[in-house]
């Protein structure tokens, strides 16, 4: 065993071919328990993790910042985050918690969970994934240009960015998309508030994507043709975001620009009646276009069966831009 050296402090366990080494484990164990206690984060069960057969050989395995670790059939481990991060998961864990009524997460939680705390500057908070991780074989910079590509997939008379659809609209996978609004109003003063207060009803264990705030920049709307081109002209519009905020069940989201990313070059496909066309960009339905997106972006482990309330505000003075949007969800029990 060995305590893997990483950019950032999570605790890997590495099950190498030589498994005699439960001494080492034990103490290290011990060792680590009193800092911990000071975090708030139970003992791990070193002991169960020494029993042959829990672990294939040469599997990785990364506890969750919270919960108890228990036996994993290897039959049903799968990975995630191939790569230079290996998370070893099952099936159960695969549908990650949230807000549980006992304060206390499953064993095994499969979304790359910091352990120990995020790289330096970074700070950790409670249900969301931390901007480095990568949930569901994804980094954030990939769910972004996915966001995108489902914003843009919907017609604009049935798009829940629009009101005009409920949030299932275009949903698939483990990872539903949430949005702020495609249609504000604006003030007799020139303000223009995109202001929405919705209702969602969402699937046991599907963990949530969305935007505090983003931008994209694309070949058709005339932001440039190489990707160094529309990278810098999405930098350009997120960069004039300012007083962002985001609460989860009532809690505030701290130190947001730490989940700001930006996409890889991405492709999308518009469809009639799209959302360019209505903002008035010659884009009839079956254009497509090189994109790349900026953005500040949260990703919450799935929540518990119940009522949530997200929250998020975002300002752009120069375009005299505001946007305030609640969601209220109901999540089913599994």
């Amino acid at each position: 065993m060995k305590l893997a050296d990483r950019p950032y402090y999570r605790l890997h366990l590495e099950l190498l071919e030589d498994r005699n080494l439960p001494n080492n484990l034990l103490g290290l164990g011990g060792a680590l328990a009193p800092g911990l206690a000071n975090l708030g984060i139970p003992a791990l069960d070193f002991a169960s993790l020494l029993q042959e057969g829990q672990f294939p050989a040469n599997a990785v395995a990364s506890h969750a910042a919270s919960g108890n670790t228990t036996s994993v059939d290897p039959a049903e481990a799968g990975l995630l985050n191939a790569g230079t991060s290996w998370h070893l998961l099952t099936p159960s864990a695969a549908s990650g918690w949230q807000g549980g009524d006992n304060g206390s997460a499953p064993a095994n939680s499969a979304f790359s969970a910091d352990l120990l705390g995020s790289p330096s500057g970074a700070t950790a908070n409670s249900g969301i994934l931390a901007p480095q991780s990568h949930p569901y074989g994804k980094s954030y910079g990939e769910w972004s240009a996915s966001w995108w590509q489902w914003a843009l997939s919907l017609p604009v008379d049935h798009h829940p960015l629009f009101d005009t659809a409920d949030c299932s609209a275009g949903q698939s996978g483990k990872v539903w998309f949430l949005g702020a609004s495609f249609a504000p109003s604006v003030t007799s003063g020139g303000d223009v508030i995109a202001f929405a207060d919705r209702q969602c009803s969402v699937p046991a264990g599907e963990a949530l994507f969305f935007p505090v705030a983003n931008a994209e920049a694309s070949t058709v709307e005339g932001n440039g043709t190489t990707d160094a081109e529309l990278r810098a002209a999405a930098q350009s519009f997120q960069d004039l975001t300012t007083n962002m905020s985001a609460e989860v069940d009532g809690k505030a989201i701290v130190n947001l620009n730490q989940y700001r990313v930006q996409s890889p070059l991405f492709t999308f496909t518009l469809p009639d009646n799209n959302v360019l066309e209505s903002f008035g960009v010659n884009a009839p339905g079956g254009t497509s276009s090189p994109s790349v997106s900026d953005g500040v972006y949260l990703m919450t482990t799935p929540f518990s069966a119940g009522q949530h309330t997200i929250h998020f505000h975002a300002e752009t003075p120069a375009f005299h831009f505001f946007l305030d949007i609640t969601y209220h969800l109901n999540v089913a029990s599994g």
